[in-house]
């Protein structure tokens, strides 16, 4: 029977274990992706939960990582999260397999960073290529080929010899010794058909030392005076002026963070009971920090109606 899911809850971010190991992007954060996400905050933030395993004292993500960045770059605190109990490594496990199916599609060194996350470490590179190309969405000859890059380097086991392989039913069997490529001919021992023609002489130019005329010192002269010779540094670009479409849609923006805050206070009844307790006063403390910001921000000073 599969277990059931459990329901999505707030989370703070400020007490998610992101850890960089676990990340599975072969060059990390996309920074434009984060961006995209966090002006279109509104329209995901719901119905797109993180996924983070908790073993009681650390909370690790396994999957949401551009998610948790664009929340906090529109000024949010909290994230919704489907929490497991589990520890590092089931995070670990779970990360290799994300974005599968949705988020920002994974490049090969994406994919080939995962298999070898599994590969690397001792229990899971006993998997058969099968289980792992399962695990982390990607076809067995794929895995079989990383794995073999790999013994070639003396990182995974040894090649030649036998091994036992746990496939996805939990049976370990005995893979056949991988055979040593067969080594190329000798193409030196063959016989030459024809013989490359002899390459012309080259013709040396001759060195400034070598060249006449009373000239030479001014030549020298002026050579050293230009190494040495400091030019002066361009001016640093004019910044550039946002144009009336992007101020326009930074006001969009910082309006649906402020109505998002609004309706997180107003929902604070209902998310008390699915938080811890510190959670919980963290949570309070941060939305009203965040909700005085804004209102200070945006609320007319004293003597602006006058002027």
């Amino acid at each position: 029977m599969t277990p059931r899911t459990p329901d999505p809850i707030q989370l703070p971010t400020s007490g998610l274990t992101l850890d960089p190991e676990i990340q599975q992007r072969a060059g990390g954060l996309d920074p434009d992706t984060v961006d995209a996400y966090a002006a279109e905050i509104a329209d995901w933030i719901a119905s797109a939960p993180i996924i983070v395993y908790s073993d009681s004292r650390t909370r690790w993500v396994a999957d949401g990582f551009h998610r948790i960045a664009a929340a906090e770059l529109a000024g949010l605190y909290a994230v919704p999260a489907i929490m497991h109990e589990g520890t590092r490594r089931d995070a670990l496990l779970h990360a290799v397999g994300a974005n599968r199916a949705h988020g920002l599609r994974r490049t090969n060194a994406d994919k080939r960073r995962a298999v070898e996350t599994l590969l690397r470490d001792e229990e899971w590179s006993r998997w058969s290529d099968r289980r792992i190309a399962e695990q982390v969405g990607v076809s067995d000859k794929t895995v079989a080929a990383v794995r073999r890059e790999l013994r070639n380097c003396g990182i995974s086991a040894v090649g030649g010899e036998s091994e036992k392989r746990v496939g996805a039913d939990g049976k370990a069997r005995t893979v056949p010794p991988r055979q040593p490529a067969p080594e190329q001919p000798d193409r030196t021992t063959a016989p030459q058909l024809w013989q490359p023609k002899p390459a012309p002489p080259q013709q040396t130019a001759p060195v400034v030392e070598q060249v006449p005329g009373d000239d030479l010192d001014g030549v020298r002269a002026t050579n050293e005076r230009l190494k040495t010779q400091t030019w002066p540094a361009e001016p640093p670009p004019a910044p550039k002026q946002p144009t009336s479409k992007e101020a326009m849609q930074a006001a969009h923006e910082v309006s649906g963070a402020f109505g998002l805050v609004r309706r997180a206070l107003d929902k604070l009844d209902a998310i008390e009971d699915a938080l811890l307790a510190e959670d919980a006063q963290t949570l309070i403390a941060e939305l009203r920090k965040t909700l005085d910001r804004l209102t200070a921000r945006f609320e007319p000073k004293e003597g602006a109606a006058d002027a």
